[in-house]
């Protein structure tokens, strides 16, 4: 039943209800207004809405497989025509809204040196 256009168009709809993948929306965790979100892109694609979560599912699986080779050729210092492209159709989809959802916040260090243990100042006369 589900073929690359379906799945892409299932995309489309879906990046539309950003309170179902947007963490930061207000509504992110609203279980009412998650189920209508989901009851729309059902009525739009005629398929009920367990499907519809199995195959959100599965796509994001293959994202983040994807994700983390991309991630991890930009890690390894490898040139800019050796980084990895996935050819996967539904890739950059998923990435044109989902990259940044699925990046691992920056943690930032904020003790001075002198404050962290271990270190030690040396204070002369």
């Amino acid at each position: 039943m589900w073929d690359n256009d379906l799945e892409l168009k299932f995309i489309e709809f879906f990046q539309a209800e950003p309170i179902l993948w947007d963490t930061k929306h207000r509504n992110y965790k609203n279980k009412n207004l998650n189920h209508d979100a989901w009851g729309r892109i059902a009525q739009l694609m005629d398929v009920p809405i367990p499907d519809l979560k199995k195959k959100k599912e599965s796509l994001f699986a293959s994202y983040r497989k994807y994700r983390k080779i991309v991630k991890d050729s930009y890690q390894s210092g490898a040139g800019e025509n050796e980084l990895y492209k996935p050819v996967w159709f539904a890739y950059e989809a998923l990435d044109g809204f989902l990259s940044d959802g699925l990046t691992p916040k920056i943690t930032i260090n904020t003790q001075s040196r002198d404050e962290q243990p271990g270190t030690s100042t040396i204070i002369s006369e």
